[in-house]
């Protein structure tokens, strides 16, 4: 565990978060959608910086699936309760 983060009361439901960020990011881009947890901070407001590599295609869908994507982040429970930046970028062509 990082130094300072052992008494980070945040750290179970950010990883939480994490994962259900990465489930989501798999119902709007596909299979094939890589994340990393960086950034991490204990308290402030943003928790952490969570970078996605997706599938890429074509810009427009792209944008249409990234849309999707921040649309299901922003309803659901979980998301809405530890502060998550989420990054968006082209992983792989298909």
């Amino acid at each position: 565990m990082p130094a300072g983060l052992s008494g980070d009361p945040h750290r179970f439901r950010r990883g939480r978060a994490h994962r259900v960020g990465l489930d989501l990011a798999e119902q709007a881009f596909g299979p094939g959608v890589r994340t990393s947890l960086l950034g991490v901070r204990p308290s402030g407001a943003i928790r952490g910086l969570v970078q996605l590599q997706v599938p890429f295609r074509s810009l427009a869908e792209h944008r249409d699936r990234e849309a999707h994507f921040l649309g299901m982040v922003g309803v659901d429970p979980v998301m809405a309760r530890v502060p998550l930046l989420f990054v968006v970028g082209p992983g792989a062509e298909l």
